[in-house]
Order: C-alpha cells, then structure tokens, then sequence
C-alpha cells in the first residue's frame, strides 16, 4: 500500500479518534474520517484530507451500506479503522459487503463474542486464574431480585454484559454503583430490560490501564498508565500517568491475549489496591482507548504500529517508552474537580483525592511532564474548537443563569407567559426542541398533540439528535404511565426550515437555548420560548440516564406546562 492511499478512520469519540487522525497523519498516511458528530473539535485536524458524512442509526440494519460501500470504492479506501464500539457493530453486521471492497480492522466472530460481552470475558479470566471482583449474573427480565441483593456486599457495580448492541447503537448501556436496597430496587429493573447486567462487588483500588498491540496471540508491544483522577464512582479517568508495566499485570494480559489467539490493539483494565497489593481484573477494551493520548505521548504509537502490523505484517516494534509523564482530558477534568470539591474524603468507597494532591500537580506543568489530551504544537486547531466551546458554555451558563434569575421576578414571568400566550392562541405549528429528541421534547409532542385541538401541527427535534435514535427505555415506561407510546419515535435533528414554519418554539434548558440562539437568524428569537415559564423553573432539566423516578418528575413537570398553555 502507497501512503497516499486513503485510509478511512470512523469514530465519535474526541480522545481516541483525534489521536489515530494525528499518529497516521503525521506517519504521512492520508486520512479520511467517517461517522463523527457535526461540530466535533477533532474534525477541525489538519491531517483530516477528507470527512464523509455518514450518521450511525439507531439499528444497524438501518445503515447506509450501500452509499458507504459506493464511497470506499470512489475514494479508493485501502484499510477502515474504527475507534469505537458503533463503528465496529456496523462494520461488522455488514462484513461480508465491506470486505469485498477493502480491507477492514475487525475480529472473527470467535473472538467478538467474548471481547464484547462482559459475562464470557470474565469466564476466560477465571479460567485462567485471573483474579475477579466476586460477581452475580442476572439475565435479562430476572424478578427475583432480592435474593441478587443478598448474595453482594454494598456497594454493588452495575455492569451491562454489552455496552452497546445491534438493535441500539445510539443508546450506551452504562455501568451504575447502588450503596443501598432501596438504589439498586431502583437502578437495576430498567437495566435488565435491555442487557444481561453483572452485580460485583466494589473492590477498592486505584484503576490500572495496561495497553497492547498483539498479533495471533503474541503480545507484539505493551505499555501501562495509572488513572490518577477517576470519578468518584468510577469510570474513564481524566487526568494518568505513564508507569512501569506491572509484571503480574503483564503475565494476566499474555494469557488473556494467548487464550484469545487475539490480533490487534487492546487495553486491559484493572484495579490494584495500593495498601494491600491485591488486584482484580475489570474489562477488555478491544478497540482504541479515552487515554490513548498519553500513550502517543510517550512514544507509544499504536494507531501507526496496529496499521503497519496489518498491511505490511511488521511485527517488530518499540518496547520501551516515556514514565512519568502525566496527561490530562480538561474538559472532564473541570467536572472532576466539582465533584472531588465535595466529595467525603474520608470514604474510601469514593475515588477521591486529598486538596494537598490537587495542589502537587501544579509541579507536573513546570516541569514540563504533562500533557493536554487535544493541545498539540502541530495541530492546535482542535484544541482552539475545543476552548470556544468550554467557553461559550461557561457565556452560555451565566447567561442561562441571568435568565432564570430574572424570571423569579413575577412581573418578568408574566410578561414572558403573555406574549407565549399570545403566540399559542394563534399556532398552527408548534415545534418542541431539546438535545437529542428522545427524552423531553418527544414526550412533550406526544403530550401537547394529545391536548391541542387536531388542527395544530406538533412537532419535536434535537439539537444534537442523531436521526432514527430511539428514546431510552425509561423514557418509554414513563411515557406509557401517560398512555403515550414513544418507543417507535425516530429522532431528528432541527433545521431552520422547521424554525422557520413553526408559530412557537420551545425549549427545555439552557444548553437548547444556546444552541438555538447561536446558530438560527435573530428573526426567529421572538418566537423562542423555555417551556419552564409557565411552571415555578425556568428550565427543565435533562433526565437522560437519570433512572425511571427522574423521568416520571421531569414529565410531570412538562406535562403541568402544557396544560397550563393549553387551558
């Protein structure tokens, strides 16, 4: 394969798509990108040649196949790298297809049907003796769950068998902790609606990532970072640090990858307990990792390695790299560093850190061993896309802040409610926009068109919505508490042409109205209202991953809005 040859990489996520874009640019590959959101700081890359608009539907057998395979054939694509688990689902639902077309990164179904479900992964551990936080199965629909209550210790992790499957590639299934009954009665029934769920026990440990490129079984190369910043309940850590690679954790990942006959890049985490030495084995992340920045940063180049091992079969590569040197995510980190600020420092079930830590790192900037995750010399773009939108959130924030605070004032809210008012008597079209159109705007059409008499359109869209995203499953149980059913809802995303045709347009919070105003002409500005006006808040907050108890208040606070407007 000639360099010039495009190379397609697909993802959304900024971390570990930004780093593959830079690591094969600047070996001088040609890049070509596929699946990123609209509006992602990584798109703005200098090694980006080319970006395909592609979306990821909610099912897989939704996908655009053939428009995408026309293009891997137009643009004469010679390898597809996907960087995350939607991209390798599609991929590998439509294998046959691609593959006919060009080479493509992909595991055989052997090997997919452990990497990607959590249950078998930890079979192959424990038959390998490989230490496991004690663990309940619970299959989808299980009743009986007391009985899983008694079996675990507080707190219980709440882990999917699969973050993501087939028939729901917009919707991640995420790991949740209970530190009590009456929490885990709550958080489990809805989980296991949709996935197979795993109840271990919460083993505490500062979390370990060991990262490695593997061809037939063989690890090829290997490097290990230690999360120093992890949110308090745990979960992708926003602030590492490179280290030695442990050499018990180095003997587990062998065996891992031997048992696999695995080929490809990896990372395997762990937890490590720094008083007693002990350790567990959490999960595999069989694609490109949040941290991989770190990894470039210290000589660990595996985007190129994994692309050079698979067109050229070179299985001879570096095995020694930079330690001590520190990389920081800092858009994560600012929300780290909230939560840390409040957090019970004297509860070792929080992954907390003292203020005095907080203070030390200061001295990894001096002395030049840190890195920022977006922020490089040779392609600083992204990281000035990236500054713009932290701070027109933080404009957005005050403003929003300003907004609320003045509609306390009862002669603001009823001013506000009048020409609303006066704007609902006279509709015909009212257009109901939230971020991504599968939690509260889609509730609050099927409500309002309920209400409202049959001659009035109403309509809903997403900020941010990716089209054919179906609502979560909480959203739909409370929504049926209603008698609405919203499940076979297909989101979209809003265009001005629906601006523009509708007679009033609401939204829900702060983030919805920043997006409205900073991208639709100021024309459109008088007939953009929040829905909370004519409620006690001016917004109404986003109950996505909030569990079915958040959903049923903030629905029953939309639907006390509407009512109010229709009556």
């Amino acid at each position: 394969m000639n360099k010039k040859d495009p190379i397609l990489v697909l993802g959304g996520d900024n971390r570990s798509f930004l780093s593959v874009i830079r690591s094969l640019g600047r070996a001088g590959y040609c890049v070509h990108t596929a699946f990123c959101p609209p509006g992602t700081a990584a798109l703005a890359s200098r090694y980006i040649q080319q970006h395909h608009a592609f979306v990821i539907p909610q099912r897989a057998d939704d996908f655009e196949i053939k428009r995408f395979t026309e293009m891997l054939d137009r643009v004469g694509v010679q390898l597809v790298l996907p960087c995350d688990d939607p991209s390798i689902f599609i991929l590998a639902h439509f294998r046959s297809q691609i593959l006919a077309q060009t080479r493509a990164y992909l595991f055989d179904d052997a090997v997919s049907e452990i990497v990607f479900n959590k249950a078998r992964m930890n079979e192959l551990a424990k038959s390998l003796d490989i230490p496991l936080p004690r663990e309940h199965f619970v299959s989808r629909g299980e009743t009986d769950l007391d009985s899983v209550w008694t079996a675990v210790d507080t707190p219980v992790v709440l882990k999917p068998v699969s973050s993501f499957e087939s028939s729901q590639l917009t919707e991640r299934f995420s790991v949740k902790k209970a530190f009590s009954k009456k929490e885990f009665l709550n958080l489990l029934p809805p989980m296991i609606l949709n996935s197979d769920v795993l109840v271990q026990e919460n083993f505490i440990g500062v979390g370990i990532g060991v990262e490695c490129l593997a061809n037939k079984g063989r690890v090829l190369t290997i490097f290990q970072h230690e999360r120093m910043h992890e949110p308090l309940h745990g979960g992708g850590s926003s602030y590492r640090k490179s280290v030695a690679v442990d050499r018990a954790l180095r003997v587990a990942v062998t065996r891992l990858v031997e048992a696999l006959k695995y080929t490809g890049v990896a990372m395997f985490e762990f937890k490590k307990n720094r008083h007693t030495g002990a350790w567990i084995f959490i999960e595999i992340n069989s694609r490109f990792w949040g941290s991989l920045p770190l990894a470039l940063a210290a000589g660990a180049d595996f985007p190129r390695y994994l692309v050079e091992m698979l067109l050229t079969g070179k299985t001879d590569f570096p095995q020694q790299f930079k330690t001590g040197l520190y990389a920081r995510n800092a858009t994560q980190d600012v929300q780290w560093f909230k939560e840390n600020l409040r957090a019970d420092k004297s509860d070792a079930r929080l992954a907390s850190l003292p203020l005095h830590r907080w203070a030390l790192e200061v001295f990894n900037i001096l002395a030049g061993r840190e890195r920022n995750d977006t922020l490089t010399l040779d392609d600083p773009r992204p990281f000035g896309v990236e500054t713009g939108q932290i701070l027109s959130r933080l404009y957005s924030k005050a403003a929003h802040k300003v907004m609320a605070l003045s509609l306390k004032f009862g002669w603001v809210r009823r001013r506000k409610v009048k020409k609303a008012m006066g704007l609902v008597a006279g509709a015909e079209r009212v257009l109901f926009v939230c971020a991504g159109n599968i939690c509260r705007s889609v509730f609050a059409q099927y409500y309002c068109e309920r209400k409202m008499p049959g001659h009035i359109t109403v309509d809903s869209a997403g900020c941010y919505a990716l089209n054919g995203r179906r609502p979560p499953g909480d959203a739909v149980a409370s929504a049926a508490r209603y008698g609405l059913d919203m499940g076979p809802h297909p989101a979209s995303l809003v265009t001005e042409k629906a601006i523009d045709s509708a007679d009033i347009v609401f939204f829900f919070d702060g983030s919805d109205s920043s997006f409205l105003w900073a991208h639709y002409p100021d024309q459109y500005k008088k007939k953009i209202y929040p829905l909370g006006v004519f409620a006690d808040t001016a917004f109404i907050a986003d109950p996505y991953e909030g569990g079915e108890a958040v959903f049923d208040e903030i629905y029953r606070q939309i639907s006390h809005c509407i009512d109010v407007f229709v009556q």
